[in-house]
């Protein structure tokens, strides 16, 4: 599994962030000098291979160190949109949310069962905030608003159905 933090520079002393070709040159060979500076490795083998070669570059990495600090940081997501829409894709495939939104349908005195009629009434019911199908969205999804599923239209929703009988 992908992590989702990383390593980057901060001055002690402003709190600013280094560039990001800044950290990716200097992270990784600041945290070997660390650990060699504190006997947690001695500076042979792949270590070696992480430190600079010359004391000028040796001393300015020193330097480095002294007036940074590094942390942890986690990415964050550039496209809320798109987590929105995969989140809201995967909650219409969820088979517990289906069979869930099935019975209520059909527990709603409907004389046909088409899908037609099942994305009329999902539009319908998910306009209402207190029915029963917005209260499933929220116990089966519980970080997406029903309301972003009630701004869907019934032929977005038989698209939907399309997608899952495909599959």
């Amino acid at each position: 599994m992908k992590s989702n933090a990383h390593r980057v520079l901060v001055n002690r002393k402003t709190g600013k962030y280094a560039s990001a070709s800044d950290t990716s040159a200097l992270v990784w060979p600041l945290l070997a000098l660390r650990l060699t500076n504190r006997g947690h490795l001695t500076p042979g083998g792949i270590v070696s291979l992480l430190l600079p070669k010359s004391q000028k570059e040796l001393k300015r990495l020193q330097r480095i160190d002294n007036s940074n600090k590094i942390i942890k940081k986690t990415f964050k997501s550039k496209n809320k949109a798109g987590d929105i829409r995969r989140k809201v894709i995967a909650a219409v495939r969820d088979d517990g949310l289906m069979a869930n939104l099935a019975v209520l349908f059909h527990d709603s005195n409907q004389r046909t069962h088409t899908i037609k009629q099942f994305s009329v009434w999902m539009v319908a019911e998910l306009k209402d905030p207190n029915s029963e199908v917005t209260q499933a969205f929220q116990t089966h999804v519980p970080k997406i608003m029903p309301m972003y599923f009630a701004e869907k239209q019934s032929a977005w929703w038989e698209r939907q159905l399309a997608e899952r009988r495909k599959k």
